[in-house]
């Protein structure tokens, strides 16, 4: 056997066993698995361009695959930004919420302070029992 049947079948093998292991396939990488000088693929022998042409196709083939999967991942980083969109809206909407809640409250802090200053005063002035439950208005006529 010819030194170029022997290169070639190394280099066939190493592209089976890149291609069966999920790595990434490159002329560079194959002639590294088969053991073989970098570039070493590249003399114009039938054997070797027969190899550098499954190279290219598996290449082709895998880039296909990512192809999809980054469609995948697309769809996917579109959607989580869709969720984010949507989460900053309601996060916009309680905040607000939450800030007029708490205008109502000073307000109703205010109003009860007065009450109670406007309480004390009628008891000074005994119109008013300190206990609010049994407060009566008397007759005016």
């Amino acid at each position: 056997m010819s030194k170029v049947s022997q290169s070639a079948e190394a280099a066939q093998l190493a592209l089976t066993q890149l291609i069966a292991s999920g790595k990434k396939v490159s002329q560079y990488a194959v002639e590294k698995k088969a053991g073989l000088a970098n570039g070493a693929l590249n003399y114009k022998h039938p054997k070797y361009e027969e190899i550098k042409q499954r190279i290219h196709d598996a290449k082709s083939s895998l880039n296909k695959e990512s192809t999809v999967s980054n469609d995948n991942l697309r769809q996917v980083c579109n959607h989580e930004r869709h969720l984010k969109k949507v989460y900053r809206e309601k996060l916009k909407l309680a905040n607000n919420r939450l800030k007029a809640l708490e205008g109502e409250k000073l307000e109703l802090q205010y109003q009860l302070f007065h009450m109670q200053k406007y309480l004390a005063e009628l008891e000074k002035l005994g119109v008013a029992d300190s206990n609010i439950l049994e407060f009566r208005l008397p007759d005016l006529d």
